[in-house]
């Protein structure tokens, strides 16, 4: 299976922005830095499966299982 950081970031930008969040507002819901959440955003850092299930279960994204593509 391959995991596409860059698209999974992009992936995440969207749903945040389709859901009117700011970086700040998703970071804080995370306990993650604004920093790291642009990070992850652009695919410059990858997520770790625990970072990765707390934001599909974060309520915005819970009905929203789009972050890895389905092969």
């Amino acid at each position: 299976m391959y995991f596409d950081s860059k698209e999974c970031g992009r992936r995440i930008a969207k749903l945040r922005k389709e859901r009117g969040l700011t970086q700040e507002q998703l970071a804080e819901k995370l306990n993650i830095s604004t920093s790291n959440l642009g990070k992850l955003e652009r695919g410059l850092q990858g997520l770790s499966i625990d970072l990765l299930v707390e934001i599909m279960f974060t309520p915005f994204f819970i009905y929203r299982f789009t972050l890895v593509r389905k092969l």
